[in-house]
């Protein structure tokens, strides 16, 4: 589906898109083996997918079989792009099948969720790897609201579940207790899961901070195993070695912080590093495939005037989307004024309407 929202390849979606149908079908059929009630009540896992092997951490006590959030978040998210693939595709008779398999799917899992979230004794609730218990890793929590969207960005149970696993910390700014490793760090998970949900939450210094701590974690042959120690020049490493995720999730993360969509909306410098724009230089992208199109930008601080510079280039045919330029600067620095867009409330940044063509501004920061 990335490709083809990037490329508008039909006949390559037209290609897959048996295999999702397939798919689908083929998970909905197993979550039938957990739709058991016990004692005329629904259980816990009730609708979910069956008893399957965790990876990355995933454990139930000290088996590595059990019914995980994670894998029921991305075959629920499988569903939904299915069902979007058969509406773009015109498969209308699938398509109704599809959108009963992905509403079904998605109600029992959020019922999962809130009746199996850990309840603190404050009343704080969150969500471990299972419902109803605490057990391995957090893997995959996150993803939950980036990219499924099966949560929103700011509910509950996720700002409570970022605030649980946030609270230990490796020395080094690294999330702890990812993976396999108890005491140890799933790098690439910090980027793939923490600093995209970091982003599609708006908490760009968050998210900026985890590139920084990421790449100090990391060199081409030694520490970008899949997971490592704590302490600088560790031995302690667990999973594959040679773990591409890791540049894989650099480089996304890169993107997504200098151009995101988000819904029907693309945003710019989304995670910019607040001392980026200060610096004077320019920063941007050119010609970066989106959903949107193919995007260029560039923008640049002119200190002695106390004003952001900006071009952008969208595709020239009129889309129905808005952009929103962010500008994050040092201190209490502030858009106060642009001309021929909106600033943002808070001054963070500001908001194209009309995206085509050629774009060009000035934004005033005080």
């Amino acid at each position: 589906m990335e490709h083809f929202y990037n490329t508008g390849d039909t006949s390559f979606l037209k290609k897959r898109y048996p295999q999702m149908l397939a798919c689908s079908r083929w998970q909905q059929e197993q979550r039938k083996k957990t739709e058991l009630m016990i004692d005329g009540e629904k259980p816990l896992t009730y609708g979910l997918m069956p008893c399957g092997m965790g990876d990355g951490g995933l454990k139930d006590d000290d088996s590595y079989y059990g019914i995980f959030y994670t894998h029921n978040i991305w075959a629920v998210y499988l569903g939904s792009l299915a069902y979007k693939a058969a509406l773009i595709l015109g498969e209308k008779e699938d398509a109704n099948e599809l959108k009963k398999i992905y509403d079904q799917s998605k109600s029992d899992l959020i019922r999962a969720m809130e009746l199996g979230a850990i309840k603190d004794k404050d009343g704080t609730r969150w969500l471990s790897s299972m419902p109803g218990k605490i057990s391995g890793s957090c893997w995959g929590l996150l993803n939950s609201i980036y990219p499924t969207n099966l949560l929103p960005a700011n509910h509950e149970l996720m700002n409570n579940t970022i605030k649980h696993i946030e609270e230990r910390m490796s020395p080094g700014g690294i999330p702890v207790r990812t993976g396999w490793m108890v005491d140890g760090m799933w790098v690439a998970i910090t980027l793939n899961d923490f600093a995209e949900a970091h982003l599609a939450r708006g908490e760009g210094d968050i998210a900026n901070a985890f590139l920084y701590a990421t790449l100090n974690h990391g060199t081409p042959l030694y520490t970008w195993c899949e997971e490592r120690g704590q302490d600088p020049g560790t031995i302690e490493t667990s999973g594959d070695r040679q773990h591409l995720w890791t540049p894989e999730a650099v480089v996304r993360c890169i993107r997504d912080m200098i151009i995101m969509e988000d819904g029907n909306t693309l945003h710019l410098l989304r995670g910019c590093a607040r001392g980026w724009l200060a610096s004077g230089e320019y920063i941007g992208v050119e010609n970066a495939s989106s959903h949107f199109g193919t995007i260029s930008y560039k923008v640049r601080f002119i200190k002695d005037a106390s004003k952001l510079s900006v071009e952008i280039h969208f595709p020239k045919s009129n889309q129905d989307f808005k952009t929103i330029l962010h500008c994050p600067m040092p201190g209490n620095m502030k858009v106060v004024k642009a001309s021929g867009t909106s600033v943002l409330p808070d001054g963070s940044g500001v908001v194209i309407a009309k995206c085509s063509g050629d774009v060009s501004f000035e934004a005033i920061i005080k």
